[in-house]
């Protein structure tokens, strides 16, 4: 069983509300009558907002617009959804928040929006009879992580990228990059396009160097990770990009926490990509801290290009 689902029969509408908050998105129950759920913005008001009436909806997740979460718990979700048929709701439709991210996924998975979607706005709150609130039970035994099934991720991965690559097809080492990445990461990309040439020299190889604009079109991000022989990147929720991945092919991960478990290793094991951190490059809790770059640093980079790559 991958998913408990939970279908919670509420009942009547009323236009008293009580909140009681948790992350994210929140609930907001009616004084009148305890057994109607609304669903609202955090942060504002349930009064003088616009009342939308649904007798049936999805909830995929509390924090659906974060990319880590969207990625390794909605979209899953979401293919366990289409494959079984929406449960035969044909009326049902998904609470999702409205960003360029999310309509780019469900174009991509060929969902009809219109038909499909309500978008969770802050000047309105939802008052719905029937909800489905989809939640994971973990596959993945003592790990502080949900993370989907093989079977799944395998279903979702073949969704968007189709048949993987055979790994002598890969033929890109990324390094992403982004407007908030922390500094030195100019120097790392230098770093990183010398010892590229220099492996290829080396091995008589001709692998590419690409800087990862990870705001670039989904799509090009999944092909870019599909195609990539090595990502490095620095522990971010980017990482969850993982799942795009093509079987035996590299993660390095420049931590922000050297000692922390993260979501992209727990992954990485299970998709069968392998996985190198680099610690000495991480900072203790200061993820601002500029990136340093040592003698040691490019060398080792060069090394573990060298044996990543032979």
């Amino acid at each position: 069983m991958i998913f408990s689902v939970s279908n919670c029969k509420l009942h009547g509408f009323a236009n008293i509300w009580e909140e009681i908050p948790p992350s994210g998105l929140f609930s907001v129950t009616s004084k009148a009558n305890p057994d109607l759920v609304v669903l609202k913005s955090l942060g504002n008001s349930a009064r003088n907002k616009e009342l939308v009436q649904l007798p049936k909806a999805i909830m995929l997740h509390w924090q659906p617009s974060n990319l880590e979460r969207w990625i390794i718990e909605v979209l899953p979700k979401l293919e366990f959804l289409m494959q079984n048929d929406w449960f035969g709701e044909e009326d049902a439709k998904l609470l999702l928040p409205y960003t360029n991210l999310v309509v780019q996924y469900l174009q991509l998975a060929e969902i009809e929006i219109e038909k499909r979607v309500i978008w969770i706005r802050a000047n309105e709150v939802y008052a719905v009879k029937e909800l489905t609130f989809l939640d994971f039970k973990s596959e993945t035994p003592n790990s502080k992580y949900v993370i989907p099934s093989p079977g799944l991720l395998s279903d979702l991965r073949f969704r968007y990228t189709e048949e993987p690559y055979d790994l002598e097809g890969l033929d890109v080492i990324l390094l992403l990059r982004s407007d908030t990445e922390r500094p030195g990461m100019d120097k790392l990309s230098d770093v990183l396009s010398n010892a590229v040439g220099d492996v290829n020299n080396a091995l008589g190889t001709t692998y590419q160097f690409i800087d990862l604009d990870t705001h670039a079109a989904i799509h090009r991000v999944i092909h870019a990770y599909k195609r990539a022989r090595v990502v490095i990147g620095p522990g971010s929720e980017e990482l969850a990009n993982v799942v795009w991945m093509s079987k035996g092919s590299t993660l390095v991960e420049i931590p922000n926490l050297p000692t922390q478990q993260t979501k992209a290793a727990v992954l990485a094991a299970q998709l069968g990509v392998n996985y190198w951190v680099v610690p000495e490059l991480g900072q203790p809790s200061q993820a601002f801290l500029p990136v340093q770059i040592s003698d040691e640093t490019v060398e080792y980079f060069k090394n573990l290009l060298e044996r990543v790559l032979a």
